[in-house]
Formats: C-alpha cells, sequence, structure tokens
C-alpha cells in the first residue's frame, strides 16, 4: 500500500489472503479469556486448542511462569467439535500437548520482545495501580 507501519504494531498483512482466500497467514490463532485475576489463554491451529489457565493476573508480556499455571485444555477439532474431552492430561496426547505448549511459549517470548516498553502496557499497569483515574 506504500504506508509505513508504525513500530509498536503487531501482527502480519491480511492483504494476502484478501487476495487468496486459501492463504494461511500464521500457524495458530491466539485469543485472550479474563476472569478476574485469572486469565486464559489459547492457541487455536488448524486441528487443536490449546487454553492455558493463568493466575495472578498474569498477562503475556511478562515472562512465561510454569508455576502460575493453574489448568490447561486441549481439545481435538477432527474428532471433538464440540470440546467434550480434554486431551491435557491423556497419556496418549503427550506429544500435541507439548507442541501446543511450545507453541505457547514461544507465542510468549514473541511477547515479552515485541511489547517491552510500549505505551500500551505502561496505561495498564497505570490503570491497575490506580483505577480511579480511568
Amino acid at each position: 500500500t506504500g504506508l509505513e507501519i508504525p513500530s509498536q504494531l503487531q501482527g502480519v498483512s491480511i492483504l494476502p489472503a484478501m487476495r487468496n482466500p486459501e492463504t494461511k497467514l500464521k500457524e495458530f490463532a491466539v485469543s485472550q479469556f479474563d476472569r478476574g485475576v485469572n486469565h486464559g489463554y489459547s492457541i487455536r491451529t488448524d486441528r487443536y486448542r490449546l487454553t492455558v489457565w493463568m493466575k495472578n493476573n498474569y498477562r503475556t508480556y511478562m515472562p512465561f511462569d510454569k508455576d502460575l499455571i493453574y489448568d490447561c485444555e486441549v481439545y481435538d477439532y477432527q474428532k471433538d467439535p464440540l470440546e467434550t474431552v480434554n486431551l491435557y492430561r491423556s497419556e496418549n496426547h503427550i506429544a500435541i500437548v507439548n507442541d501446543l505448549m511450545s507453541l505457547f511459549e514461544e507465542f510468549v517470548r514473541q511477547q515479552n520482545i515485541e511489547m517491552k516498553g510500549s505505551s500500551s502496557i505502561l496505561t495498564y499497569k497505570t490503570a491497575m495501580e490506580s483505577p480511579s483515574e480511568y
């Protein structure tokens, strides 16, 4: 498009997918769910979804700490599109769980790099420390 991309923005251009709907932009999608001071982060691939539930108000701009995990879910959308069987503790799915956890941990490492010094983090931290000002 000829426009410069501001350095504080994350993500990739969706233009290739707009030109060709079969184009895959990323290996996975990420979503976040808040439940008070606990937060769930999902990694969704074509086949699986991993949700990592973190405690103590963990955010992905913070270094990853496995001790803050209080629960996880893994679902196979080919075999279980309604998410009725959590495979996280399944002996038969250890390799899949490990692969998905690696994707999540790499995502967090990237977030730590990309969000370092971000004004949105500073605004969030300030709002959490002084909520009456926001």
